[in-house]
């Protein structure tokens, strides 16, 4: 026969079939995260990693401006992120990826990532992680951390053994997973001489050659 209630000594009686529906709740939470997780393994098995090209520069700067739209909102001004979208359609914007050692992520044949480096001075120790974007409906499926490790690989085998960034306050998080820690904050001027307020972090790649070698 079904009990009413399960009984424990060390917490209140619960009716059975609420803890049955908490249990299901649970696994299905369970199995969800599980699915996503191997989506994520899938996509990433999927996807093309490649130098850009100069065929791809407009595609890329609708990227870096469609993913800044979205997923910016909550830290930043609707003011600073119109002034960052009219950088990035701008010549000095395009001209400046051209210096760097950018690599975009391709799912079927569309660019749905990027992420670059450069050296950050002449001291030959610190590289410049950058542009680090991924489209929107992209978003949290593992293609960020697989473009930025890319890069920070890169680096690695040039000789660099520590990474910077400059980031955007809503991306401050994304990279403390990857290990970064903040040095100092700042402010970016943009067009229309709209200050963004951005986060200067750091990571050591000392851990990654040990772990490489």
């Amino acid at each position: 026969m079904r009990r009413l209630y399960k009984t424990n000594t060390s917490f209140p009686i619960v009716p059975a079939d609420i803890e049955d529906r908490q249990y299901e709740s649970t696994r299905n939470r369970y199995a969800i995260v599980r699915s996503e997780q191997e989506s994520t393994r899938e996509l990433a098995q999927e996807l093309e990693l490649k130098p850009l090209d100069i065929d791809g520069m407009s595609n890329l700067r609708y990227l870096h401006a469609s993913a800044f739209r979205a997923l910016a909102y909550h830290c930043h001004t609707p003011e600073e992120i119109s002034a960052f979208v009219t950088l990035v359609y701008s010549p000095p914007y395009a001209a400046r990826l051209l210096t760097r050692s950018v690599t975009v992520a391709r799912l079927a044949g569309e660019l749905v990532g990027s992420a670059a480096w450069t050296p950050m001075n002449d001291m030959g120790k610190t590289a410049r992680v950058s542009d680090v974007f991924v489209l929107p409906m992209f978003a949290r499926q593992g293609i960020g951390t697989l473009l930025a490790r890319h890069v920070e690989d890169e680096a690695r085998r040039a000789g660099f053994t520590e990474c910077a960034i400059r980031a955007p306050m809503n991306a401050e998080p994304f990279f403390r997973a990857l290990g970064y820690q903040v040095s100092s904050h700042g402010v970016r001027t943009l067009p229309d001489d709209v200050d963004m307020q951005v986060v200067f972090m750091r990571r050591s790649l000392a851990v990654d050659r040990v772990t490489a070698a």
